[in-house]
């Protein structure tokens, strides 16, 4: 077990890594949190209470050493806050991933991470500290825009890197001040191609609670992957599904002839490419089953219905990549057709 102490404000170590498939590496720190991180996602209420805790997180390492699909595991005390901290605090944390074969595999990781409320002296977050998580942007860069992006070195030697930036919000959403808090490998133009990226992101002006977002900052991530110079279909992250279509859509899209069964379970892919709204464009039936249920080409219409987010947590673009869109149809005596939301693609 590595573990990773920064001071007295945080404890954070990776106690267990299972990969997907045998490792030959293990997952390992490519970005560390520091306690500065912590106060960016620090519960309010307990730090002006100079209060302190602990929480425990399971995350997926993608492919690119991004955290995704992350839940709490352990958080103490109950009902403090600490445990959607520590989850907050994964858009800014990178990972090398564990390799097999000397290839990258998709692996797990589970994260204690420890709020000393040492020294907090009751002191409440300003504005400039705060950091707003789970941004879902207006604009974002598309997949050739990272391309063109790519730094020329970089490209030439055939080595992929990644970024973290810090920027802040503008009044209109846009993004300034962006800086580079992580960059790996450097001296290869990684940080300065993401600084120009930014300048494709519009985000919201406003958060849930009405604040304005004018001087918050925010955290983004970008990897440069080096399959996006060679491989023909663009490589994209794991898509997080902002909106699906109602029930009565689904409902309304379900043949005649396949609603006269009593039972029937089918499955419908689509593959679609997607628009520079996070809408799916240009889809097709990749496969269904049965064959003879009439559900592929019924399914198509709703794929108007799809959004995506338009940047991934492991920091890729999604506009311009091909996406998989899987839809499971379940027809019983009691139901005459339902969707469960589309399965990892």
């Amino acid at each position: 077990m590595r573990r990773v102490w920064l001071g007295a404000a945080l404890a954070c170590a990776v106690v267990a890594a299972q990969p997907a498939a045998a490792a030959d590496t293990e997952v390992a720190w490519l970005r560390k949190p520091t306690p500065q991180d912590l106060l960016t996602v620090w519960p309010v209420e307990a730090w002006r209470k100079g209060l302190g805790g602990k929480a425990v997180i399971g995350c997926t390492v993608s492919l690119q050493g991004g955290l995704f699909d992350c839940v709490v595991l352990q958080e103490t005390p109950q009902g403090a806050g600490f445990g959607a901290a520590a989850i907050a605090l994964t858009p800014q944390l990178r990972m090398r991933p564990a390799t097999h074969d000397g290839q990258p595999v998709i692996g797990s990781v589970t994260i204690p991470v420890n709020f000393d409320g040492r020294g907090a002296g009751g002191r409440a977050l300003s504005p400039t500290d705060k950091v707003v998580t789970g941004v879902q942007w207006r604009e974002a860069p598309s997949y050739a825009d990272v391309v063109a992006a790519y730094p020329p070195k970089a490209r030439a030697k055939a080595l992929g890197g990644q970024v973290m930036l810090d920027c802040a919000f503008r009044e209109d959403g846009r993004l300034k001040d962006c800086n580079a808090v992580a960059e790996s490998p450097k001296s290869l133009g990684f940080a300065a191609a993401a600084r120009a990226l930014s300048a494709k992101f519009a985000g919201p002006t406003t958060l849930p609670d009405g604040s304005q977002t004018k001087g918050i900052h925010v955290h983004i991530p970008l990897t440069f992957a080096t399959e996006m110079l060679t491989e023909a279909k663009p490589l994209i992250g794991k898509p997080h599904w902002v909106s699906f279509p109602s029930a009565a859509e689904f409902q309304g899209a379900f043949p005649k002839s396949a609603g006269e069964a009593r039972s029937l379970q089918a499955r419908v892919v689509l593959r679609c490419v997607v628009a520079p709204n996070g809408g799916l464009a240009d889809c097709a039936v990749e496969s269904e089953q049965p064959a003879t249920s009439g559900l592929g080409a019924a399914t198509l219409p709703l794929a108007a219905a799809f959004r995506v987010s338009l940047w991934s947590a492991e920091g890729l673009p999604m506009i311009g990549g091909t996406i998989r869109a899987p839809i499971r149809f379940d027809l019983t005596s009691e139901s005459q057709a339902s969707s469960a939301p589309p399965p990892k693609p």
